[in-house]
């Protein structure tokens, strides 16, 4: 029986070798030997929690390890993806990447911390993932942005929409096209066209493969953290890893 099997092997993992050789000295049938197992963890309710602890271990660093690996593998479209656009050096050691969505109150409030991170440490870069996910007005608004014909007219278009309050609504984000000069025919043609609509589609597809569900959620190198990180604990991983670094 597969359960009994699967019984014995735990128990031959988590009792003392004596005991392991007096269970396979004695004649047992499965009934017995079951009662003799069960009793033993009866009696030693400490094993069985070391042993759900070391579980719980090896699942938690399995699953970094899973992470790592899904870091490492997709690099180049985190990283290096010429489509996105980033303030800061372009050769700098450390990069801060951010999944956002225009319409998320947290990613609202992120910006100001972004924005004091690149004034602070001048040897970092922040590259921004267009990752709408709540609603049309969010693509609408990454559509947009993503027809910036400089870093920094994106930047500046990318703090119009934040700073936005409230829902966005096409008229919004039209009048800030407006601003821009992205308004015009050729502009709302390439906002909807295939390039666009595959870089954001990218963007979603590598978020699911991160295991990034929510926005803001932020990578710094090899350092995934999910949620709305306050400017100190993203200033203490950044002197983290530059310590690592040196």
């Amino acid at each position: 029986m597969k359960i009994l099997r699967s019984t014995v092997l735990i128990f031959t993992l988590l009792t003392p070798l004596s005991l392991v050789s007096h269970a396979q000295e004695v004649s047992m049938s499965e009934g017995e030997l079951s009662k003799f197992i069960g009793q033993y963890l009866l009696d030693n309710p400490a094993v069985l929690i070391d042993a759900l602890d070391n579980a719980q271990r090896f699942s938690i660093e399995e699953r970094e390890r899973k992470k790592i690996e899904t870091l490492k593998r997709n690099s180049s479209a985190i990283f290096n993806d010429k489509r996105d656009f980033s303030i800061g050096p372009a050769d700098a050691k450390i990069t801060v990447v951010e999944f956002f969505d225009y319409n998320c109150g947290y990613c609202k409030r992120a910006l100001p911390d972004l924005l004091k991170l690149v004034e602070k440490n001048d040897d970092i870069r922040v590259t921004f993932k267009e990752m709408p996910i709540l609603g049309p007005s969010s693509t609408a608004a990454a559509q947009m942005a993503l027809t910036a014909q400089s870093e920094e007219d994106y930047l500046a278009i990318h703090r119009d929409i934040l700073e936005n309050r409230g829902q966005l609504n096409q008229a919004r984000i039209d009048q800030i096209a407006d601003k821009y000069g992205l308004n015009d025919a050729v502009s709302k043609d390439r906002r909807r066209s295939p390039l666009i609509t595959k870089h954001l589609d990218d963007t979603r597809a590598l978020a699911q493969s991160l295991e990034i569900t929510g926005t803001p959620s932020f990578i710094i190198n090899d350092r995934i953290l999910p949620g709305a990180v306050p400017y100190d604990r993203l200033q203490a991983e950044i002197d983290d890893i530059r310590k690592a670094l040196n």
